[in-house]
């Protein structure tokens, strides 16, 4: 009975002095530790601003798509939560998502072009899914297709303007570009923003009448 008062003094004579080590002489270590492990910097960028004509109609604007990606090697992977929320959200056949998890890779893509009013509801489910992750990326649109494109022009895969009013007014229309802070879980996924976005770039308003140059 001695022998295992004994183990137990000691035991709490341990975690005492571990709590101690932390709390009073190496806290400021310590939390920077926590830090580290529940925190990640990325760079991430504003939206590219929209290019209106002279009666406000959008010729060009920018939105976030967003891919739905996993990670196919490891081995705990439970595919069958993974089927349910596929099913679930997109109109494909579970055969398919099962074709496609026989390709093994760090970076499996299961859904691009992932609209934006769609995110934030997947984003909460995905959260909970291990192996599972989403990622965004800003997609420039042209609801007038070539119709004026000589005069707006049009971006690259960087969403940097090449010619026409994209390329002159390049640096306007950029969002800007900043180190965000996101919070990780024990798992190291993304769960939040710990500072503010980007700001998104400025709009321009041409002089030019999208209507009449559906005439022309």
């Amino acid at each position: 009975f001695k022998y295992f008062q004994s183990l137990i003094v000691l035991f709490i004579l341990i975690v005492l002095s571990k709590f101690m080590l932390i709390q009073v002489i190496f806290p400021s270590s310590y939390q920077a530790s926590i830090i580290q492990k529940t925190t990640i910097f990325k760079t991430d960028y504003g939206l590219r601003g929209n290019i209106l004509d002279r009666n406000k109609n959008i010729l060009a604007s920018s939105i976030r798509q967003y891919k739905i990606w996993m990670n196919n090697i490891e081995n705990d992977i439970n595919k069958e939560e993974i089927f349910l929320f596929l099913t679930k959200h997109f109109n494909t056949t579970r055969e398919k998502y099962e074709r496609m998890l026989l390709n093994k890779s760090k970076y499996l893509v299961l859904k691009d072009k992932v609209t934006t009013n769609k995110y934030n509801g997947l984003y909460q489910e995905i959260k909970k899914i291990q192996n599972l992750n989403i990622d965004g990326s800003p997609s420039r649109i042209y609801p007038y297709n070539e119709l004026a494109a000589q005069v707006i022009g049009f971006t690259d895969y960087n969403n940097q303007g090449l010619y026409g009013i994209e390329n002159f007014f390049n640096n306007t229309l950029s969002g800007e570009q900043a180190i965000v802070e996101y919070g990780r879980n024990s798992r190291g996924r993304i769960t939040d923003y710990r500072s503010a976005q980007p700001k998104n770039g400025a709009d321009i308003i041409l002089t030019i009448d999208i209507e009449l140059q559906k005439i022309l």
